[in-house]
């Protein structure tokens, strides 16, 4: 769970220190009970991080909504908007 809670938070853009620190207080895992160190050591040996790239994400949907806006206006073709989809 600790893994888990914490890999998102970085995936999320959130550092390390800060998502450690956000797992102990959610869950009550002061320094007495899980040291910050010990966390730290496990989400660098076996911890599985993807790092989310939102603004491609964002962007590419809003090109998107664009495209398939003027291809309802008829500004597009349909053949423009299967080489845009191509290059994807």
């Amino acid at each position: 769970m600790m893994r888990t809670y914490i890999g998102v938070n970085i995936s999320l853009g959130v550092p390390i220190n800060k998502s450690i620190l956000k797992f102990q207080k959610r869950f009550i895992y002061d320094e007495e009970v899980w040291h910050y160190e010990a966390i730290k050591k496990d989400i660098y040996r076996n911890g599985k991080v993807e790092l989310i790239d939102f603004n491609d994400e964002i962007f590419r949907k809003i090109e998107k909504i664009v495209l398939r806006n003027l291809y309802d206006l008829g500004t597009l073709s349909h053949q423009a908007i299967k080489e845009y989809e191509a290059i994807e």
